[in-house]
């Protein structure tokens, strides 16, 4: 952990009025700061606000690393961080200056956690800054490697995870899911945002939930120790 991180950090985007002329997009933090992300000269869209976002504000949550972008007269450099950020190094960089080890995995707080498995990588932008001329500095990356291709996870069910199992079914939906538990336990859905769509607790046996409503597109199941990805057509 660096003394500079912030932890728990959120910041809000404002879609600019009018829109579509090459605006630029107001944030506010929780942290009391403000500023805009400026529409770059050479950026040819005519909106960098989501198109596909039809709320007016969206807000991003996560951990925020300190501003590392350094003029030297003209030029802009980015030095990289000491390990295991997307975008960081070169792509012939060793593997624990572009990669990461799950034995590295903590918390909200920064705390160490272990972890069995992971599932999902999400990768978001954890800089907060602008660089002159190149503008808003953005994560970017070429591909993904799984370093351990043939790993089996092993599974094994100790008493208390056979009272947790839980099954969600279909995983491709339309107007409806249906959650099966062995016990009484919550559950959560985020869209692809990070954003909470619904948080309530399944009853023992099957649990069925209207998804007429949901927007087309991918969601995550978060029930007892199950994380799932399911498919809104």
């Amino acid at each position: 952990n660096n003394a500079q991180t912030i932890h728990n950090y959120e910041i809000t985007y404002y879609r600019p009025n009018p829109d579509g002329q090459k605006s630029n997009i107001r944030w506010t933090d929780n942290q009391g700061a403000e500023g805009v992300v400026t529409h770059i000269s050479f950026a040819s869209q005519a909106t960098i606000y989501p198109l596909w976002i039809t709320d007016n504000t969206m807000t991003f949550k996560g951990t925020r690393l300190r501003n590392n972008a350094v003029l030297n007269g003209t030029t802009w450099t980015l030095p990289a961080f000491d390990w295991g950020y997307v975008d960081n190094q070169a792509n012939s960089a060793a593997n624990d200056k572009i990669g990461f080890d799950i034995d590295w995995a903590v918390d909200d707080s920064g705390n160490p956690v272990h972890l069995e498995s992971i599932d999902f990588v999400k990768v978001y932008t954890g800089l907060v800054q602008e660089a002159g001329w190149l503008g808003e500095t953005s994560t970017e990356f070429a591909g993904i490697v799984d370093l351990h291709p043939q790993a089996v996870e092993l599974t094994y069910l100790t008493e208390s995870r056979l009272s947790n199992l839980v099954s969600i079914y279909p995983t491709v939906f339309t107007d409806y899911i249906e959650i099966s538990s062995s016990s009484i336990q919550s559950v959560k859905i985020y869209n692809l945002m990070g954003s909470l769509i619904l948080s309530t607790q399944l009853q023992t046996g099957e649990n069925k939930f209207n998804t007429v409503n949901y927007p087309s597109g991918v969601y995550v199941v978060k029930a007892g120790s199950i994380v799932q990805k399911i498919i809104k057509k």
